[in-house]
This record gives structure tokens, C-alpha cells and sequence, in this order.
């Protein structure tokens, strides 16, 4: 049953989604054909000027709309299937509860990376066929740089990188549905400005730890910093970004319990 409600869920969301993505994918081929047919050539004096602001503009905008669309959109449909009128239809299907929030947390983060996916690939088509390969060769050569300076501890922290990544992106969808789940349980007739306080709220502690976190990791950094000590530096590194990897994934599951019970035991629509 899971399989069906991730398959419904993804459906409805993908209506709307793929026609922000080809626009936003066309207004990036269209602001590289224009600086690299009009820009570049600087042959029409100020016109060139005012062509290059106005295709980067709207491609920016594009991207920055698009990006705001494909993480509104799987969470708005969490809020409305469980939190409106709707919510009284969702859970007298016969499936259980636990089926329908995994397969609305499941399509929220897939389309977050679908997202993130898509705003990369246009942001490349945009420097290709704008005439700016050079970005590609120089981030090349910063992974090239990276590698060599981390030497057999690159594929640890590579390994770390993504987990740090799957980490983040299920607390960032854990924190948004907790404090939709929070807000709407607390507040009958403003339930979407009570969700948005509570979200600030979790926001302002979870990055006080962060930044503590942070700040351990420049004095570890700064204390280790000699040419006799540098050798310990990425071991530090990579312990610490262990230690962030699991309070990163400790928060997640913690949030993710307290809302899934939240929706088991105490729905008050």
C-alpha cells in the first residue's frame, strides 16, 4: 500500500513541478544564447549591457521560483491531506497511518533532490552555453586540489559528505513537518502562521547548535594549524563531521518519531 500512496502522492505533486522545471530550464538555454549571441560580443555597446542584465535577471528569478516551488509543493500537500478538511477523507482510508506519513516524507525528499537536481543542470546549461566552461574547469580542478590535499582520507570524507547530505535533507523535511503537525494541533483557526512560528522557533535552537558545533571545529582547526601538528588536522575533521553526521541523523529520527506518533495518537483536525 505504501507503493500506491507514493505513487499517488508523486503524481500529484509532478502536475505542477515539471512545468516550472522546463520553464526554468528554458529561460537558462535562453539567458546563455543571449550572452554568448549579444554579451559577449559587446558589439552593440549599452544594448549588450542592458540584454545581459535582464537574461540574468530572469534567469536568477526563474531559479530562485522554481527552487521555492519544488520544496512548497510536497509540503503544502503533506499540510493539506492531513491538516484541512481533507484530513477527515485521508485517514478513513483503510491503510495505515504510518503508510501514509512515510509516503508523504518519502516525496517530499525526493523532490527536494529533484529539485536540487534540476536547478544544477540548469545552472550548467546556462554557464555552457553562455560561454563559461571555465567554472566546469575550475571546479575540476578544486576537487583535483582537495583530493590531493586529503590524500587517503578523501573517500572517508567523501563517504561522510553524503550521508551529511541524506542526513540533512531528511531533518530538513523532519523539522518542516513537525512544526506543520505542532502548529496545526495547537491552533484550530491560524493554523499556517502558528506552523511558521513554531518552524522559526526549532530553527533558532538548531542552529545555535550548529553554530557551537561550528565553533569547536575552527578552534580544533586553529589549535592544529603548525606545520608539526597539520597532519591531524583532516583525522579531526573527519571525527567531528562523524559526530555532526550523527547529531544530524539523531535530530531527524527524533523529530520524525515525535511527529509520526503526534499523527497516530493525538490528530485533532
Amino acid at each position: 500500500m505504501l507503493k500506491k500512496l507514493f505513487r499517488y502522492d508523486f503524481l500529484a505533486v509532478a502536475r505542477l513541478w515539471w512545468i516550472g522545471a522546463v520553464c526554468a530550464l528554458a529561460l537558462s538555454v535562453f539567458s546563455g544564447l543571449a550572452t554568448r549571441l549579444i554579451v559577449l560580443p559587446e558589439s552593440l555597446g549599452i544594448l549588450s549591457f542592458i540584454v545581459g542584465m535582464a537574461s540574468q535577471g530572469a534567469f536568477s528569478l526563474s531559479i530562485a521560483a522554481f527552487s521555492i516551488l519544488g520544496v512548497f509543493l510536497p509540503f503544502f500537500r503533506f499540510y493539506k491531506n492531513l491538516y484541512t478538511d481533507e484530513g477527515y477523507l485521508t485517514f478513513t482510508l483503510p491503510v495505515r497511518r504510518s503508510s501514509i506519513y512515510w509516503s508523504k516524507t518519502l516525496n517530499s525528499m525526493l523532490w527536494i533532490v529533484l529539485t536540487i537536481l534540476t536547478v544544477l543542470v540548469c545552472s550548467a546549461a546556462n554557464q555552457l552555453i553562455g560561454g563559461s566552461g571555465s567554472a566546469i574547469e575550475e571546479y575540476r580542478a578544486l576537487f583535483d586540489y582537495a583530493k590531493a590535499e586529503t590524500g587517503v582520507w578523501f573517500p572517508v570524507l567523501i563517504a561522510e559528505g553524503v550521508l551529511l547530505l541524506a542526513a540533512l535533507l531528511a531533518e530538513s523535511v523532519a523539522k518542516v513537518q513537525f512544526s506543520v503537525t505542532v502548529g496545526s494541533m495547537l491552533a484550530q483557526k491560524h493554523k499556517v502562521i502558528a506552523s511558521i512560528g513554531i518552524y522559526c522557533g526549532l530553527n533558532l535552537v538548531l542552529n545555535f547548535l550548529s553554530q557551537a558545533f561550528y565553533g569547536v571545529v575552527a578552534l580544533v582547526i586553529f589549535f592544529n594549524s603548525s606545520d608539526e601538528s597539520s597532519a591531524i588536522i583532516i583525522p579531526a575533521v573527519a571525527v567531528l563531521a562523524a559526530v555532526y553526521l550523527l547529531m544530524v541523523g539523531a535530530i531527524a529520527f527524533v523529530l520524525h518519531l515525535i511527529t509520526f506518533r503526534s499523527i497516530r495518537n493525538r490528530l485533532n483536525l
